[in-house]
Protein backbone atom coordinates (compact mmCIF):
# COMPACT_ATOMS: atom_id res chain seq x y z
CA UNK A 1 0.00 0.00 0.00
CA UNK A 2 2.85 2.32 0.84
CA UNK A 3 4.44 1.78 -2.59
CA UNK A 4 1.11 2.51 -4.32
CA UNK A 5 0.71 5.73 -2.35
CA UNK A 6 4.23 6.77 -3.23
CA UNK A 7 3.71 6.02 -6.92
CA UNK A 8 0.40 7.88 -6.93
CA UNK A 9 1.95 10.96 -5.36
CA UNK A 10 4.82 10.89 -7.85
CA UNK A 11 2.44 10.74 -10.83
CA UNK A 12 -0.51 12.67 -9.40
CA UNK A 13 -0.41 15.41 -12.06
CA UNK A 14 -0.09 12.94 -14.94
CA UNK A 15 -2.99 10.83 -13.62
CA UNK A 16 -5.18 13.89 -13.10
CA UNK A 17 -4.43 15.18 -16.62
CA UNK A 18 -5.20 11.75 -18.12
CA UNK A 19 -8.60 11.60 -16.39
CA UNK A 20 -9.35 15.24 -17.20
CA UNK A 21 -8.56 14.81 -20.88
CA UNK A 22 -10.65 11.65 -21.03
CA UNK A 23 -13.59 13.48 -19.50
CA UNK A 24 -13.23 16.31 -22.02
CA UNK A 25 -13.18 13.88 -24.97
CA UNK A 26 -16.29 12.09 -23.71
CA UNK A 27 -18.11 15.40 -23.44
CA UNK A 28 -16.95 16.43 -26.92
CA UNK A 29 -18.46 13.28 -28.42
CA UNK A 30 -21.76 14.09 -26.70
CA UNK A 31 -21.55 17.69 -27.95
CA UNK A 32 -21.03 16.52 -31.52
CA UNK A 33 -24.00 14.15 -31.37
CA UNK A 34 -26.24 16.76 -29.77
CA UNK A 35 -24.97 19.84 -31.60
CA UNK A 36 -27.38 22.56 -32.63
CA UNK A 37 -26.79 22.54 -36.38
CA UNK A 38 -28.49 25.89 -36.88
CA UNK A 39 -26.16 27.64 -34.43
CA UNK A 40 -23.12 25.79 -35.79
CA UNK A 41 -24.00 26.97 -39.29
CA UNK A 42 -24.49 30.52 -38.02
CA UNK A 43 -21.06 30.54 -36.34
CA UNK A 44 -19.38 29.15 -39.45
CA UNK A 45 -21.05 31.72 -41.71
CA UNK A 46 -20.20 34.65 -39.42
CA UNK A 47 -16.63 33.73 -38.42
CA UNK A 48 -15.50 31.00 -40.80
CA UNK A 49 -14.93 28.56 -37.94
CA UNK A 50 -16.44 25.25 -36.89
CA UNK A 51 -17.65 24.87 -33.31
CA UNK A 52 -20.15 22.43 -31.81
CA UNK A 53 -22.65 24.17 -29.54
CA UNK A 54 -25.00 21.67 -27.89
CA UNK A 55 -28.75 22.10 -28.18
CA UNK A 56 -30.08 24.37 -25.45
CA UNK A 57 -27.84 27.34 -26.23
CA UNK A 58 -29.55 30.52 -27.38
CA UNK A 59 -28.16 33.59 -29.12
CA UNK A 60 -28.28 36.36 -26.53
CA UNK A 61 -26.63 39.24 -28.40
CA UNK A 62 -25.29 39.72 -31.92
CA UNK A 63 -23.30 42.64 -33.39
CA UNK A 64 -20.93 43.02 -36.34
CA UNK A 65 -17.96 41.15 -34.76
CA UNK A 66 -19.48 39.91 -31.50
CA UNK A 67 -21.96 37.25 -30.46
CA UNK A 68 -23.01 35.88 -27.08
CA UNK A 69 -24.66 32.49 -26.50
CA UNK A 70 -26.23 31.34 -23.22
CA UNK A 71 -27.44 28.02 -21.84
CA UNK A 72 -29.61 28.51 -18.74
CA UNK A 73 -30.34 25.68 -16.34
CA UNK A 74 -32.21 25.77 -13.03
CA UNK A 75 -29.23 26.84 -10.90
CA UNK A 76 -26.46 27.47 -13.45
CA UNK A 77 -25.83 29.28 -16.69
CA UNK A 78 -23.09 28.72 -19.25
CA UNK A 79 -22.03 31.52 -21.56
CA UNK A 80 -19.99 31.41 -24.77
CA UNK A 81 -18.75 34.65 -26.33
CA UNK A 82 -17.05 35.04 -29.72
CA UNK A 83 -15.34 38.24 -30.83
CA UNK A 84 -13.18 38.97 -33.87
CA UNK A 85 -10.59 41.76 -33.72
CA UNK A 86 -9.00 43.15 -36.88
CA UNK A 87 -5.34 43.34 -35.83
CA UNK A 88 -2.50 43.08 -38.35
CA UNK A 89 0.54 43.05 -36.02
CA UNK A 90 -0.48 39.92 -34.12
CA UNK A 91 3.05 39.03 -33.00
CA UNK A 92 3.30 42.14 -30.80
CA UNK A 93 0.34 41.24 -28.57
CA UNK A 94 1.19 40.12 -25.02
CA UNK A 95 -0.96 38.42 -22.40
CA UNK A 96 -1.71 41.63 -20.51
CA UNK A 97 -3.18 43.12 -23.66
CA UNK A 98 -5.30 40.01 -24.21
CA UNK A 99 -6.85 40.47 -20.75
CA UNK A 100 -7.42 44.13 -21.62
CA UNK A 101 -9.24 43.09 -24.80
CA UNK A 102 -11.39 40.63 -22.84
CA UNK A 103 -12.33 43.36 -20.37
CA UNK A 104 -13.10 45.84 -23.15
CA UNK A 105 -15.63 43.38 -24.58
CA UNK A 106 -17.12 42.76 -21.16
CA UNK A 107 -17.62 46.47 -20.59
CA UNK A 108 -19.06 47.10 -24.05
CA UNK A 109 -21.35 44.09 -24.48
CA UNK A 110 -21.90 42.09 -21.25
CA UNK A 111 -23.87 44.16 -18.75
CA UNK A 112 -24.57 43.18 -15.16
CA UNK A 113 -28.02 43.20 -13.56
CA UNK A 114 -27.79 46.78 -12.28
CA UNK A 115 -27.30 50.05 -14.13
CA UNK A 116 -23.68 50.78 -15.13
CA UNK A 117 -22.53 47.27 -14.10
CA UNK A 118 -20.56 45.06 -16.48
CA UNK A 119 -18.33 41.98 -16.58
CA UNK A 120 -14.60 42.19 -15.97
CA UNK A 121 -11.67 39.93 -15.12
CA UNK A 122 -11.01 39.55 -11.39
CA UNK A 123 -7.40 40.67 -10.99
CA UNK A 124 -7.10 40.31 -7.22
CA UNK A 125 -6.60 36.59 -7.81
CA UNK A 126 -4.18 34.90 -10.25
CA UNK A 127 -5.02 35.07 -13.95
CA UNK A 128 -3.26 32.15 -15.63
CA UNK A 129 -2.16 32.30 -19.27
CA UNK A 130 -0.32 29.72 -21.34
CA UNK A 131 0.26 28.90 -24.98
CA UNK A 132 -1.00 25.54 -26.21
CA UNK A 133 -2.02 23.74 -29.38
CA UNK A 134 -5.59 22.66 -30.06
CA UNK A 135 -6.81 21.18 -33.34
CA UNK A 136 -3.48 22.14 -35.00
CA UNK A 137 -3.92 25.77 -33.92
CA UNK A 138 -1.58 27.71 -31.64
CA UNK A 139 -3.72 29.48 -29.06
CA UNK A 140 -3.28 31.44 -25.86
CA UNK A 141 -5.44 30.08 -23.08
CA UNK A 142 -6.40 32.37 -20.21
CA UNK A 143 -8.09 31.09 -17.05
CA UNK A 144 -9.33 32.91 -14.01
CA UNK A 145 -12.37 34.39 -12.35
CA UNK A 146 -14.75 36.98 -13.70
CA UNK A 147 -16.64 39.55 -11.69
CA UNK A 148 -19.26 42.22 -12.30
CA UNK A 149 -18.21 45.81 -11.66
CA UNK A 150 -20.88 47.47 -9.58
CA UNK A 151 -22.58 44.24 -8.47
CA UNK A 152 -21.74 41.12 -6.44
CA UNK A 153 -21.50 38.38 -9.10
CA UNK A 154 -18.74 36.20 -10.43
CA UNK A 155 -17.46 32.78 -11.39
CA UNK A 156 -14.82 30.92 -13.43
CA UNK A 157 -13.91 31.55 -17.06
CA UNK A 158 -11.76 29.94 -19.75
CA UNK A 159 -10.68 32.04 -22.70
CA UNK A 160 -9.00 31.14 -26.01
CA UNK A 161 -7.26 33.70 -28.19
CA UNK A 162 -6.44 32.49 -31.71
CA UNK A 163 -4.04 34.48 -33.88
CA UNK A 164 -5.46 33.98 -37.37
CA UNK A 165 -2.63 35.39 -39.48
CA UNK A 166 -4.23 34.29 -42.75
CA UNK A 167 -7.07 36.76 -42.16
CA UNK A 168 -5.21 39.44 -40.13
CA UNK A 169 -7.47 38.93 -37.15
CA UNK A 170 -7.42 37.91 -33.52
CA UNK A 171 -10.28 35.61 -32.57
CA UNK A 172 -11.47 35.49 -28.97
CA UNK A 173 -13.63 32.62 -27.75
CA UNK A 174 -14.59 33.07 -24.12
CA UNK A 175 -16.61 30.79 -21.87
CA UNK A 176 -17.81 31.67 -18.38
CA UNK A 177 -20.00 30.03 -15.76
CA UNK A 178 -22.46 31.52 -13.31
CA UNK A 179 -23.49 29.01 -10.64
CA UNK A 180 -23.88 30.80 -7.30
CA UNK A 181 -25.55 27.82 -5.59
CA UNK A 182 -22.84 25.34 -6.61
CA UNK A 183 -19.71 25.12 -4.47
CA UNK A 184 -17.87 22.86 -6.92
CA UNK A 185 -18.07 24.23 -10.45
CA UNK A 186 -15.42 21.92 -11.96
CA UNK A 187 -17.94 19.80 -13.89
CA UNK A 188 -19.49 22.86 -15.53
CA UNK A 189 -16.06 24.24 -16.41
CA UNK A 190 -15.14 20.94 -18.11
CA UNK A 191 -18.40 20.98 -20.07
CA UNK A 192 -17.69 24.54 -21.19
CA UNK A 193 -14.09 23.73 -22.06
CA UNK A 194 -15.21 20.77 -24.18
CA UNK A 195 -17.18 23.25 -26.31
CA UNK A 196 -14.27 25.67 -26.64
CA UNK A 197 -11.94 22.88 -27.67
CA UNK A 198 -14.17 21.96 -30.60
CA UNK A 199 -13.23 25.15 -32.47
CA UNK A 200 -11.49 24.72 -35.82
CA UNK A 201 -10.58 27.27 -38.48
Amino acid sequence: MASFSTAFEEHRTRIFNFLYEGDIKTMQLANQKGADQKLSHYIHKKYGINMALPKGFKLMKDTADFCWFTFDRLATSTHIVIQSFNIKNLSSINNEYLVYLRDSIGKAFIPGPSELSYMQTEKRLPVMAKNKQINNMNITEIRGLWKVEGFFMGGPFVNYFIRDKAHDRLLMIDGFIYAPQKQNKAHYVRQMESILRSVKI
